[in-house]
């Protein structure tokens, strides 16, 4: 950069002068910047899916709601022949006097089709009936009517044996076909996506007699007795009394289509049969009043998810449990509760961000990355170790989690309602030889319930809050099952690895 003898002033703005031949030269390009962009075409950023289903549903959720009118939508086709006819013959178009029908032809009361309306009146006596004999059997029979008249309702195929060997195979996807595309985007657009990008699925080669013995291990009563570390038992309010048809829609509303459970019944077809959760709410209260659920509900499908790496290792192999819509709905709305609840209540550790209704990497990655940025700011040492828990989700005993919640202060009555959800609850692997014979869950919470990640997150709560204690500064990040600890020395990380 250099000074010129006389300085150079700009004829476009008048106000800018230099010496400099840089600041000419930067000048000059501003302007052409700002000329380039005064004609080019106005950037338009489109709508997210989140907006376009927020805005339609901001269309139809004024309509869906209130009683229906009784006013005609359109004349009988005979009247509207019939008054074309003395039209025709009436130059004048005169009216019909004052007191006289314009249409006289009987009028046919069409009744409103509802699958699920002959069982609001039983479901409503098990809800205020408190002497019910059999009341869990007399639930699970109705329950069972309902299911069938739903499959019968949208002619779904019936269950597949266990033993059909066919019942994994799955028609392979066609990137190239575009009305494939198109109908799953519509369906789902997570696994259109991820069908594009992967268009073979991995299929699990391991004999099936192998996984059946490692998941009966895996999923198997453990050995010992886990004790907890001493601790404060807190007295903390319930959680829920009951759920109100509004908000068991909210949920509903929320639910992505994903593959159904064992009745074949999806997210789609409940909000058809059931938009406004009439039926729902209703079957959702007799489960929080009986503190059960069906054993239908306990019953569920596995299917192998490959992570990475060798294909031959079960280890690279996540279990994913395809459940029923209905049991998984209701586990949302457990789990929203239960989050407010552990909000409100500043349950957990500030340090856990996983499973959260915020988005928690972005504000994990921040703190990681200032804590490295102090460190080499004040040059001082610090010790970071990762820790990825293995099997995290599959091995942790049931009683920890009751006794969490026990401790935590969550009502008895929510508390037993959990532990009579995991008491047989059972699950067939689906392997390249067919299903497995049924495996009883007793430890672990299930993948893809959306209850198992807040219980999971409750019950490691305690080694959490054990790290961080009252330290200053962030000793502890967590993203679920993926930890990163923060030490100034090398012996405090290996006493915080211990505990």
């Amino acid at each position: 950069m250099f000074l010129d003898e006389s300085e150079w002033t700009c004829t476009t703005c008048n106000n800018f002068s230099t010496g400099s031949q840089l600041a000419k030269r930067n000048h000059l390009a501003s302007h052409k910047r700002e000329r380039i962009r005064s004609q080019a075409t106005p950037l338009t950023i489109p709508e997210t899916s989140a907006q376009t289903k927020k805005r339609k549903r901001n269309k139809v959720v004024p309509l869906a709601e209130g009683t229906p009118g009784d006013t005609r939508i359109a004349p009988p086709l005979a009247s509207i022949n019939r008054d074309a006819t003395k039209n025709r013959g009436n130059d004048n178009n005169t009216l019909p006097p004052d007191g006289e029908d314009e249409d006289t032809s009987p009028k046919i009361d069409l009744p409103v089709p509802s699958v699920l309306s002959t069982f609001l009146d039983p479901l409503d006596a098990l809800i205020e009936v408190d002497d019910v004999s059999n009341a869990l059997e007399t639930f699970e029979s109705l329950m069972n009517g309902i299911t069938t008249s739903v499959q019968d309702f949208f002619h779904l195929s019936p269950k597949r044996s266990n033993g059909d060997k066919n019942a994994t195979k799955r028609k392979a996807f066609d990137p190239m076909n575009a009305q494939e595309i198109q109908r799953l985007y519509k369906w789902n657009r997570r696994r259109c996506v991820r069908n594009i990008a992967c268009p073979v699925s991995n299929t699990c080669p391991i004999p099936k007699a192998s996984l059946q013995d490692h998941f009966l291990k895996t999923w198997g009563a453990p050995n010992q007795e886990y004790l907890l570390q001493p601790g404060d038992h807190h007295e903390r309010p319930h959680i829920l009394d009951s759920l109100d048809p509004e908000f068991v829609a909210s949920c509903l509303r929320s639910c992505e289509n994903s593959a159904p459970g064992l009745d074949h019944i999806t997210y789609r077809q409940w909000r058809e049969v059931d938009p406004r959760c009439l039926a729902l709410s209703k079957i959702f209260n007799i489960c929080l009043k009986l503190k059960d659920i069906p054993r239908a509900w306990k019953i569920s499908n596995c299917v192998l998810i490959h992570k990475k790496d060798d294909l031959d290792r079960i280890d690279n192999w996540r279990p994913i449990a395809l459940s029923n819509t209905i049991y998984k709905l209701f586990m949302k709305c457990l789990t929203r509760k239960l989050q407010d609840w552990c909000e409100f209540n500043q349950v957990l550790c500030s340090a856990q961000k996983g499973f959260t209704p915020h988005d928690g990497i972005i504000e994990q990655n921040f703190l990681l990355a200032q804590s490295l940025e102090k460190a080499k700011r004040n040059k001082a040492d610090i010790f970071l170790a990762f820790l990825d828990i293995s099997n995290a989700f599959g091995s942790i005993p049931h009683e920890v989690i009751f006794k969490v919640m026990e401790r935590e202060g969550i009502d008895v009555d929510f508390s037993k309602l959990i532990e009579n959800i995991y008491l047989g609850s059972s699950t067939c692997v689906l392997t390249a030889d067919g299903p497995t014979e049924p495996i009883p869950i007793l430890r672990g919470v299930k993948q893809g319930c959306p209850l198992s990640g807040i219980l999971f997150n409750l019950a490691i709560n305690h080694v959490l809050v054990d790290v961080q204690g009252g330290q200053e500064g962030h000793k502890v990040l967590a993203f679920a099952d993926d930890l990163v600890l923060l030490s100034n020395s090398e012996e405090e990380l290996q006493s915080q690895i211990d505990k």
